[in-house]
C-alpha cells in the first residue's frame, strides 16, 4: 500500500511525466483494440453460413504454378465420387457486361451449380433456386439476380425478364 501512495504522490509532483505516461498507455490500448478489431473480422469471426468450419474449396495445382479453379470435368467426378460430402458446387465468375435492357452496363456475375446456394444456406428473397433440370449441359438458361441489379434494371417488378423484352 506503501507503495502506491507513493506512485500516486510521484505522479502528482510531476504533471508533464503523467500526462505523458497517460498518452502513452491510451494509444497503446487504442492501437491494440484496433488492431485486435480487424484480425477478429478479417481471420476469427467465423463465415455468416451455416456450419462455416465444414466449407470446403477444392484448387487444383501443378508444380511450379498458382492454384487455379478445378475444370468442370474435374468437379463431375469429384462430385460423383464423394461419399463424404453433403453437397458439392461449382462456382466461376467474373467481370461481365450486362446488355439487353437500357444502356450496357458493367457488373459482377457468376455461374454457379444447382447446389451452390443450398449448400451456403440462402434463399432466394423472391422467387427460386436453380432446378436440376437447369443443371444439365444444354438445360433452359436461367439466372438469379441481387436485389440491387433487380431495383436498377428491372424497377423491381416481379414481372420475369423474358415477360418484359417481348
Amino acid at each position: 500500500m506503501t507503495d502506491l501512495k507513493f506512485a500516486v504522490r510521484q505522479l502528482l509532483t510531476h504533471p508533464g511525466f503523467t500526462a505523458v505516461a497517460v498518452l502513452t498507455l491510451a494509444l497503446g490500448i487504442g492501437a491494440n483494440t484496433a488492431i485486435f478489431s480487424v484480425v477478429y473480422a478479417v481471420l476469427l469471426r467465423p463465415l455468416p453460413y451455416p456450419e462455416p468450419g465444414q466449407l470446403v474449396q477444392f484448387r487444383a495445382g501443378w508444380s511450379g504454378k498458382p492454384s487455379t479453379a478445378i475444370g468442370s470435368a474435374a468437379f463431375v467426378e469429384v462430385k460423383a465420387q464423394s461419399q463424404s460430402l453433403a453437397r458439392v458446387a461449382a462456382y466461376a465468375g467474373g467481370d461481365m457486361t450486362l446488355t439487353g435492357i437500357g444502356s450496357a452496363e458493367p457488373i459482377v456475375a457468376g455461374a454457379v451449380t444447382a447446389d451452390f446456394f443450398p449448400l451456403l444456406g440462402v434463399q432466394p428473397a423472391l422467387g427460386r433456386n436453380f432446378t436440376r433440370e437447369e443443371d444439365t449441359p444444354g438445360g433452359p438458361k436461367v439466372v438469379i439476380l441481387g436485389h440491387g441489379l433487380w431495383q436498377s434494371r428491372l424497377g423491381a417488378t416481379r414481372t420475369c425478364w423474358a415477360e418484359r423484352s417481348r
